[in-house]
């Protein structure tokens, strides 16, 4: 028998640019042996589950990777009748695929309708599925987010004609907020939104812009490269993503919007948070990619107030052969 070529590929969504574009790594193990050998690097273990989104209804939006097979080494199989953009019901806790292509789930702000990436493109669809509308892109997108009033949508292009743009629901013409900046989240009851802006060195700044260019932006420093900022549902706090300064690994932070010191809100991995719509709780990856625990790098439920950590959608049960 001819010996078996195993392709690990890693699915990455990296946080360290603008955007947080999905990246895939792939990585040939090799062919089977008997000889056991060193690998040459430890193992990176994906992501099956990314960018959640939590609406008015209490319905959570959320990335399936479709990972139903992760072995020792990282590498990976994927069944694509099971990847896709996903729904699960919090009341109920019961999932259901929604599209099979999409990425960035968004909801407006009354939860009637989502908006997703989907290629250089938005799609806005109702909660049934029905296709509303599609804003064309001049280059790939990332992180989509509704103005206060659902009129408007605001997101971030990080490689072809950068920035932030917007486009009226009605019009449906883009045009460039900004010629900088990244994570654009709109504010849930104001005019405004805030972005990223890097800085010389360590830390980085949120800023808080309003629609109205005449209207000053407002700033404040944060000493850890924050990323992903959004907004709790009152609006007095904002949940990023930053690295540990002991480990290095992403967690979640919690700051006032109107600045001062940020707190820690994770110890084993956090990214791409978002608020329930009573601020009790947050949702989020729980992100470890040097662990193979099949409760880790999947969809997680944070408690603020207890901070106790519950799974929030499983891993797909194990599906490797032989």
């Amino acid at each position: 028998m001819r010996p078996k070529t195993v392709l690990g590929v890693g699915l990455i969504r990296d946080c360290t640019s603008a955007g947080g574009i999905l990246m895939l790594v792939a990585t040939l193990v090799g062919s089977c042996s008997k000889s056991p050998t060193q690998p040459p690097f430890e193992p990176v273990f994906p992501a099956k589950h990314g960018v959640p989104a939590w609406s008015a209804t209490d319905v959570v939006a959320y990335v399936d990777f479709g990972i139903d097979c992760v072995r020792g080494d990282g590498s990976f199989e994927i069944d694509t009748s099971k990847a896709g953009v996903w729904l699960h019901d919090v009341q109920s806790s019961t999932n259901r695929r929604f599209l099979a292509i999409g990425d960035n789930p968004a909801w407006s702000h009354d939860g009637s309708l989502i908006a997703l990436i989907q290629g250089r493109s938005i799609g806005v669809y109702a909660s049934d599925g029905q296709a509303r509308f599609t804003i064309s892109t001049s280059g790939s997108s990332a992180s989509p987010s509704w103005s206060h009033d659902d009129q408007y949508l605001v997101w971030e292009q990080p490689l072809e004609d950068p920035g932030i743009w917007i486009a009226q629901r009605d019009s449906l013409i883009p045009r460039r907020l900004l010629g900088t900046g990244g994570y654009p989240q709109c504010h849930p009851f104001q005019p405004a939104l805030i972005y990223v802006r890097s800085v010389a060195g360590p830390g980085s700044s949120i800023v808080k812009h309003w629609f109205d260019a005449s209207v000053p932006e407002t700033t404040f420093a944060v000493s850890l490269d924050a990323l992903t900022p959004t907004y709790s549902p009152d609006a007095s706090q904002i949940c990023f993503v930053a690295r540990d300064g002991a480990t290095a690994q992403r967690q979640l932070y919690v700051v006032k919007s109107s600045g001062g010191n940020p707190t820690r809100l994770t110890t084993s991995g956090g990214i791409e948070p978002s608020w329930s719509p009573d601020g009790l709780f947050l949702t989020y990856v729980r992100a470890d990619p040097s662990s193979a625990n099949s409760n880790l790098n999947t969809l997680c439920r944070y408690r603020l107030s207890t901070h106790e950590i519950a799974q929030l959608v499983s891993a797909w049960p194990s599906q490797c052969g032989p």
